[in-house]
């Protein structure tokens, strides 16, 4: 970790929030409460959009916004943690921004086409440690572990081909020994685990699902990107879980803090461990501070938006295992930050006694990047995207 790494781009957080956005001249300064909103919600959107490449020296790039600063029904922005580009035509378009946003509209990406994920297939290979492990050897080592988080980036073709290959080895495997496995999805919040549930077992249609889940606007990734591992867990009969906290919570939480939570919000969350020292570190670091600086940059409460995350998808993860019994297994699709040993795996093995492997999908270019850092992952999926063995 480098704590001076992202200093230059820190040096206010008001600066940060608005004027490393709309510029610094040709509009008026915004409030002191909508700078620091605005710092919340960036700062969500950057942890959404880190990888292990990035760890050793990364810089905080505040994204440029586009969604609507107009609150939802429940008060709050769509998710931070949602991408900067809209679903593809297959779900609702996200509102444009608002006349007082500050920041003009972007153009709308054109979908990606609905083979993305076919056409972006790579070799693969394990890497625990310094052992190498064949695609034979990895899945059977996953196989093993009762839980195993499989980190990705949301916005990497290649990513979701590997977790389409993870489902189907996983689930061959599991119907080999008689056990149960279900897929779980960080893309999917958990007031709507009956509408997945429903296109899981062939109920509805992929439309239904999407407009059933607020799938635009409470994740927005085009579809292209997730629609294979659904088909995979559909057309093998596997549980599908939705895993997330509703953004209402969390945004409410990075924004204003765990303290301004009405009663009934309370009851939605799960146990929080918000004094995990290595977990502390490693989402700091992704910005470039040490965690006795975090308050420093008003990151203390999107911490604990990010942890909320965390516990929920742990949470979700564990009760299933809880109730399906021995033997069972549950393969979790969520960023790579949430798949760090700290984050969810550890958090489902504190509520169930059970290993949970974390895992992160990375090109195998990335490996000899300077900044590059396995730390935190047990074992590394690798496409091969070098042409090298």
């Amino acid at each position: 970790m480098r704590p001076v790494s992202c200093l230059a781009v820190l040096s206010s957080l008001s600066c940060l929030s608005w004027w490393a956005v709309v510029g610094c001249g040709g509009a008026s300064a915004p409030s002191e409460e909508r700078a620091a909103t605005q710092t919340a919600d960036l700062a969500l959107r950057h942890l959404e959009h880190t990888s292990p490449h990035h760890r050793g020296a990364h810089r905080w790039r505040p994204h440029r916004p586009h969604h609507s600063e107009t609150p939802d029904e429940g008060g709050a922005l769509e998710d931070a943690g949602a991408p900067l580009e809209p679903a593809d035509a297959g779900a609702a378009e996200p509102p444009a921004p608002s006349a007082d946003a500050g920041v003009p509209p972007e153009p709308t990406p054109e979908p990606l086409p609905r083979d993305i994920v076919a056409k972006s297939a790579l070799p693969l290979h394990g890497l625990a440690g310094d052992t190498v492990l064949s695609e034979a050897e990895l899945w059977e080592r996953l196989a093993q572990s009762p839980a195993v988080c499989l980190g990705e980036a949301h916005d990497v073709p290649a990513h979701h081909y590997a977790e389409t290959r993870a489902i189907a080895e996983l689930a061959k495997r599991a119907d080999g020994a008689g056990a149960k496995l279900a897929v779980g999805f960080e893309m999917f919040q958990r007031q709507y685990q009956d509408v997945l549930s429903a296109f899981a077992s062939g109920q509805i249609d992929e439309g239904t699902l999407l407009a059933g889940s607020e799938y635009a606007t409470r994740w927005g990734y085009d579809f292209s990107l997730y629609r294979p591992m659904l088909e995979e867990a559909r057309e093998l009969g596997l549980p599908a879980l939705a895993l997330n906290m509703r953004t209402e919570i969390t945004r409410k939480i990075g924004r204003t803090g765990l303290d301004s939570l009405t009663e009934s919000e309370r009851a939605e969350l799960p146990e929080l461990v918000l004094d995990d020292a290595e977990h502390q570190a490693f989402i700091f670091g992704l910005f470039g501070v040490l965690p006795d600086h975090a308050a420093e940059f008003g990151l203390e409460d999107v911490y604990v938006a990010q942890t909320t995350w965390d516990e929920t998808m742990a949470d979700s993860a564990a009760r299933w295992l809880n109730a399906t019994g021995a033997g069972a297994q549950i393969a979790i699709l969520a960023g790579n930050a949430h798949c760090h040993e700290s984050a969810i795996p550890r958090r489902l093995t504190r509520r169930t006694q059970l290993a949970a492997t974390s895992t992160a999908i990375v090109l195998q270019s990335e490996l000899a990047a300077p900044d590059f850092s396995a730390d935190g992952y047990d074992v590394l999926i690798v496409l091969e995207d070098t042409g090298s063995p």
